[in-house]
């Protein structure tokens, strides 16, 4: 327990110093790696013009995967957002997924926070949602890599995350591996084609998707196009991984 305390200390620390919401630090600490194997980075670093500036810096710290999660990156979240809602705030599918994040009301409170402290954890509200995203997506993926391990599952980490991000993951399990379901294969083979223009090496200036939207910022203090705000959220998440204690908690 001391040194739990002490992890909440330093997080809190932290969260006065660059002007991060503490709800927003204790979300990111709960990122963990069970994978146990190495795994490839999908997408890598985010390359800004391709979204939207409110999400920018919350997808960055979503995404900061570090050595609690290795396959998540930032771009991986941007294009998996792109693809399922087009960065859309208010989206509504037919089938009832909630937000920019697309999120099924029996999924999200799972993984619902609070993440801009505004007293309520929503799908609808884009900081809740691409924090609540990059949780689901490190659970994913650590269960993926798991049944690659056992030998349940076949494919790769990052493939199947998706798939079950998309489709559930009894959905993946039941297939042995990626479904066969056109609708999620397609949305996977976008989601991971998308990541190349979304990451930092993409060549090009111009935004990949040119989606208008409004949401909030990471913080009223800073500018979401603020580079002095990215790089701050950037020193945090980097940390994240030296926090040992939060990476072992329950999510």
């Amino acid at each position: 327990m001391p040194g739990r305390a002490l992890t909440l200390i330093a997080a809190g620390a932290a969260a006065v110093l660059v002007g991060l919401p503490l709800a927003l630090l204790l979300a990111v600490t709960v990122l963990h790696d069970r994978t146990g194997t190495p795994a490839a980075t999908a997408g890598g670093p985010l390359r800004a013009a391709a979204v939207p500036a409110p999400y920018q810096d919350w997808i960055i710290v979503a995404g900061a995967g570090d050595d609690h999660c290795p396959p998540l990156s930032p771009a991986l979240l941007a294009a998996q957002l792109a693809q399922e809602s087009g960065f859309n705030p208010r989206a509504v599918s037919a089938v009832g997924a909630q937000g920019i994040a697309q999120f099924m009301p029996g999924t999200w409170p799972t993984w619902a926070v609070d993440a801009d402290g505004n007293g309520t954890a929503s799908p609808f509200d884009p900081a809740d949602a691409i924090i609540a995203q990059g949780r689901f997506m490190c659970a994913l993926l650590a269960d993926t890599a798991d049944g690659i391990a056992d030998g349940s599952l076949t494919g790769d980490p990052v493939s199947l995350a998706l798939a079950a991000y998309n489709c559930g993951l009894g959905c993946v399990r039941a297939a042995g591996g990626l479904p066969a379901t056109p609708q999620t294969s397609s949305n996977v083979s976008a989601s991971l084609e998308r990541s190349t223009r979304t990451g930092a090496a993409a060549a090009g200036s111009g935004g990949a998707y040119g989606f208008a939207t409004s949401g909030p910022s990471p913080s009223a203090a800073t500018s979401a196009g603020s580079s002095t705000s990215r790089n701050a959220r950037r020193a945090v998440a980097s940390r994240v991984a030296a926090w040992s204690d939060c990476a072992a908690w329950p999510i």
